[in-house]
């Protein structure tokens, strides 16, 4: 069992082409920029729409994450990441790919062995029989995913379990119960690691406190539950890691997120 954590590595202003025209306020780079209240919106005349990316120099992409789609069943099979030398993308190879079958069992991502560098990236949707319309896109996150080093360490309550719901009894002058009110907000809950080398504390945390602390991110506790995968956020300000022995570092980040599978 291990943790995974996305450091996303594309911009909006990456940017190069949008191959298709979208519904007013659908611009592909609103699913680019964290914003849940933003989206992309094609609308094709054909049955595929795509947006193409230059990185300002080569980069590795290994992971490739949607979140917060509609229209998945009337207009959607599956979406694709592109990879390409040149950018007329003569000769391109894949990445990784999502279905909308993966999407509506709740997974949301889709992770590569890749690992080579590229500048050139195109993002493409798929409806295999009609043109494509209706479908929504709030997120993409594109980059390389880091995998916690240990198992979350018990006691933890995973992402998925930590919904946030306050209740309220509603009771007449007598005391008698009329009714309650029930008021579900996000999920509330700790990325945490214990005996973390220094090692790894030095390769990765930087580079994870900057994606973290500016963006939204994707976060799966347990690797062998991908439907668990959460789009999440940093509540408050990111503790910095510490020595908690001798040898080894300790991390914990508040988070607020949701999951889009239930």
């Amino acid at each position: 069992m291990s943790g995974l954590i996305v450091i996303g590595q594309i911009k909006p202003e990456y940017i190069t082409r949008t191959a298709d025209s979208v519904h007013p306020g659908g611009d592909a780079l609103n699913c680019l920029d964290g914003n849940t209240y933003t989206s992309w919106k094609p609308d094709a005349n054909d049955n595929n729409s795509a947006f193409e990316l230059m990185t300002p120099e080569l980069t590795v992409i290994n992971y490739f994450a949607m979140s917060g789609l509609s229209g998945i069943g009337l207009d959607f099979d599956y979406a694709t990441l592109y990879a390409s030398d040149a950018p007329d993308y003569a000769e391109q190879v894949i990445i990784a790919d999502i279905s909308s079958n993966d999407i509506q069992d709740g997974i949301l991502y889709a992770l590569s062995d890749n690992a080579i560098a590229h500048r050139y990236y195109k993002v493409s949707l798929t409806n295999i029989s009609e043109q494509q319309n209706a479908i929504e896109v709030s997120n993409i996150i594109i980059g390389k995913y880091i995998s916690l080093p240990h198992g979350i360490a018990a006691p933890y309550t995973p992402p998925k379990l930590s919904a946030k719901t306050e209740i309220l009894n509603n009771r007449t002058m007598g005391g008698h119960f009329v009714g309650r009110s029930v008021l579900s907000g996000q999920y509330d809950f700790i990325i945490k690691n214990k005996n973390v080398s220094p090692e790894w504390i030095e390769e990765n945390w930087l580079d994870l406190h900057k994606q973290i602390s500016e963006k939204p991110f994707m976060y799966l506790w347990d690797d062998s539950r991908p439907q668990d995968a959460v789009f999440c956020w940093t509540k408050g300000d990111i503790p910095p890691p510490r020595y908690d022995n001798q040898c080894y570092f300790s991390f914990s980040i508040p988070c607020n997120g949701f999951i889009e599978n239930d």
